[in-house]
């Protein structure tokens, strides 16, 4: 691998890379771009976790200090009073099949 690969299709880089890793054939992994995607990816979950969080922050505030602007959605009454996900399907892959019968 080279420096052009990267530069030239990045997808396939990332494909090739992988690959190599699986097959655990390290001397052969672009050592530096690899380390410097991986640094850029922890970089950017981290932002966007804080992007979420900032506008979970941002509702509960407005729905707060701004009651006369809550429009007819903030109600939300079909909602259950408690969460009715546990804490390790909220924070996998889980997806709901379909809605929880009444």
């Amino acid at each position: 691998m080279n420096a052009t690969d990267y530069d030239r299709d990045f997808y396939q880089w990332t494909q090739q890379q992988a690959d190599l890793l699986r097959r655990g054939q390290l001397s052969r992994i672009d050592v530096a771009n690899l380390a410097e995607e991986v640094e850029s990816m922890g970089k950017s979950d981290r932002r966007a976790l804080g992007s979420h969080l900032m506008n979970v922050l941002l509702h509960l505030l407005k729905w707060r200090y701004q009651p006369h602007r809550r429009g007819a959605s903030w109600a939300l009454k079909n909602f259950p009073e408690t969460c009715p996900f546990a804490v390790e399907q909220i924070t996998s892959d889980y997806w709901p099949d379909k809605p929880p019968s009444p």
